[in-house]
């Protein structure tokens, strides 16, 4: 199975309500990990794409059982497609590069939500 845009709208609408719970409830000082390289922070969710294809691979496998050909690739064509960021940006989240390293796979980005 494919990844699909509705897949990423639904994950990244876990990792805004998992912030946002963190945040309302536990409070973020610092960072609270995930993984090594996603956390939570004041501003939002920081990650690279490899750390955020791992987390959603596992999360999708374990969840609904997706065929386990989900590549990071068909990962990373479906993150660039045109109508993803606008969908998101209608949800009211905004992703931003926060660390520019200078290839897409080194950098480090920020699911924020915006405020209405």
């Amino acid at each position: 199975m494919a990844v699909s845009q509705d897949d990423l709208v639904c994950f990244f609408d876990a990792l805004a309500l998992a912030h946002q719970s963190t945040d309302v409830f536990g409070g973020i000082n610092q960072h609270v990990s995930i993984t090594p390289d996603i956390h939570m922070t004041r501003e939002g969710v920081r990650f690279t794409l490899k750390a955020l294809f791992s987390v959603f691979r596992a999360v999708q496998i374990n969840a609904v059982q997706i065929n386990k050909a989900c590549t990071y690739p068909a990962f990373q064509k479906q993150l660039y497609s045109g109508s993803l960021h606008h969908t998101l940006q209608a949800k009211g989240y905004s992703v931003v590069i926060v660390e520019n390293h200078g290839k897409i796979s080194r950098n480090v980005y920020c699911l924020k939500v915006v405020d209405a």
